[in-house]
């Protein structure tokens, strides 16, 4: 199919060739149709060789077809924001006293979440 399918664009480069030669030789006052006729044969065959073919996905831009889905579904409420950066661990820019506190509030924010649904 592949072959197929490149065989059909060298023949729309043909044809799309032969209509330039038309073109010019309209310009130059010496209209030869055969040339369009040529062009126009030259540009079914083509459609008849690639008709078929799938297209298949390179794989290119494929985050921006992505980023495009996640702001549409993040624009019907489907998908929250997906927060930037790296959880706060220990060594990781905190202090562990301060790593310590923020792990106690969060566990007691927690423990408070739990009370209020019982």
């Amino acid at each position: 199919m592949e072959t197929r399918h490149r065989i059909g664009t060298f023949f729309h480069l043909v044809g799309l060739t032969l209509m330039v030669i038309f073109i010019a030789s309209i310009l130059s006052k010496g209209t030869n149709a055969t040339y369009l006729f040529l062009s126009f044969a030259a540009f079914f065959i083509g459609f008849m060789l690639r008709r078929n073919k799938p297209v298949q996905d390179s794989g290119r831009f494929t985050f921006v077809r992505r980023a495009g889905q996640r702001s549409h579904e993040r624009r019907e409420g489907k998908l929250t924001k997906i927060p930037r950066g790296r959880p706060a661990r220990a060594g990781r820019g905190l202090g562990k006293a301060r790593y310590e506190r923020e792990r106690a509030s969060q566990e007691r924010e927690e423990g408070t979440e739990e009370n209020q649904q019982e």
